[in-house]
């Protein structure tokens, strides 16, 4: 059975996003976001991945299955 895999993001992925320069304090600014995401917002993104998938599985595609 297929996995869904997301990708990963890095810090040149960030800077691309943010529009942030790459200095010490984007640095230290990177390593801030992912320690959020990791401790207090994945909860949060878990859902909107579940979500997007119960989204897709019940309006995008087809109910003949």
């Amino acid at each position: 059975m297929r996995k869904l895999e997301l990708g990963s993001w890095d810090y040149d992925d960030y800077l691309e996003v943010s529009g942030r320069k790459d200095n010490d304090k984007t640095k230290t600014r990177w390593l801030e976001v992912i320690a959020l995401i990791n401790s207090k917002y994945y909860e949060s993104i878990d859902n909107e991945i579940r979500e997007t998938v119960n989204w897709i599985d019940n309006e995008i595609l087809e109910e003949g299955i």
